[in-house]
């Protein structure tokens, strides 16, 4: 899964950059996080005996997460004072860290407080794991709207 993430996104990243210079940052982010968004939910349909929609994600994961990565990283760089712009980045760095572990730590003691917990949806038995997905992607798609509120031109600059 992680050779086939990183490979995926190694090859992606081109791409991306290049699809940023002639579309702009603001469309590649947009893209890019509904995508994210969307992947936790390919969990839903993995089983033991059928593990395709792990390795699809793991394909979609090494092509949404670089476009996404690159595209907030220049966004972040324009909107950035370029007094001190050095440690802006780095609270931004610092900060995207800290929720990254918050969320890790905050889905452990989710999926641990909802052990033994089941959903029948459509047949389908949802168990603790499977609602962390759906909440993963709920979550991120709610970030929508912040992201559509950005604006910004072909080239990636700021509009006024």
């Amino acid at each position: 899964y992680g050779a086939i993430a990183t490979i995926g996104g190694v090859g992606s990243q081109l791409a991306w950059g290049r699809i940023i210079d002639r579309i702009g940052c603001h469309r590649v982010l947009l893209l890019n996080q509904i995508g994210v968004a969307l992947l936790p939910l390919l969990w839903l349909f993995a089983a033991p005996g059928f593990l395709l929609p792990i390795w699809i994600d793991g394909f979609l994961t090494g092509l949404f997460w670089p476009g996404f990565n690159l595209a907030q990283f220049n966004l972040t760089l324009l909107m950035a004072p370029k007094e001190n712009r050095s440690a802006y980045l780095a609270m931004q760095s610092i900060v995207g860290g800290f929720a990254g572990f918050a969320a890790a730590l905050l889905a452990g003691v989710l999926a641990d407080s909802l052990a033994g917990v089941s959903v029948v949806v459509g047949g389908q038995v949802l168990i603790n794991f499977h609602l962390l997905f759906v909440l993963t992607a709920g979550l991120r798609l709610l970030l929508l709207p912040m992201s559509r509120a950005l604006k910004t031109d072909r080239n990636c600059g700021m509009m006024s």
